[in-house]
């Protein structure tokens, strides 16, 4: 366990920089703690672009009634480049993130993480925060994993 030096602000005590086996701990102390340990990922929710109304949209339809080319971030270069790698249908890419689902008590940061990191070397940093964070939404709001 390493612990940064504490200074007082607003009336919290906080730690510049806290590691303890490289888990997130999950005591509201400050905003600032949670957002300095959080860009220690590769995904990031809030670098996502899509808008509200797109992600609704999306989560609402049924996995058998879209195309690939419908879910938010696969554009035609994506959709060549996963093809590339087998992937051709939306059940396959929801699959695909639901595999990362490996346990009763997996995080939504873990999976969103591992899921992000498989997609990024195939797609490129272009849209995939944005599918990444689809998907989830998707998944969540079908009840398939949490998403907290």
């Amino acid at each position: 366990m390493s612990v940064g030096k504490e200074r007082k602000n607003s009336g919290f005590i906080f730690h510049k920089s806290i590691i303890i086996n490289e888990y997130v701990l999950f005591i509201r102390v400050t905003f600032m703690l949670v957002k300095k340990k959080m860009s220690n990922y590769n995904y990031q929710p809030s670098k996502s672009s899509l808008r509200a109304d797109t992600v609704v949209e999306f989560v609402g339809l049924s996995l058998l009634e879209f195309k690939i080319h419908e879910i938010p971030g696969m554009g035609p270069a994506s959709i060549q480049k996963f093809s590339d790698h087998g992937i051709y249908t939306p059940a396959q890419i929801v699959a695909k993130f639901l595999s990362f689902v490996d346990s009763p008590d997996v995080t939504a940061q873990s999976v969103c993480e591992e899921f992000y990191n498989w997609a990024n070397p195939i797609m490129g940093k272009a849209n995939t925060h944005n599918l990444t964070f689809a998907l989830a939404n998707y998944a969540g709001e079908h009840g398939l994993f949490r998403y907290e």
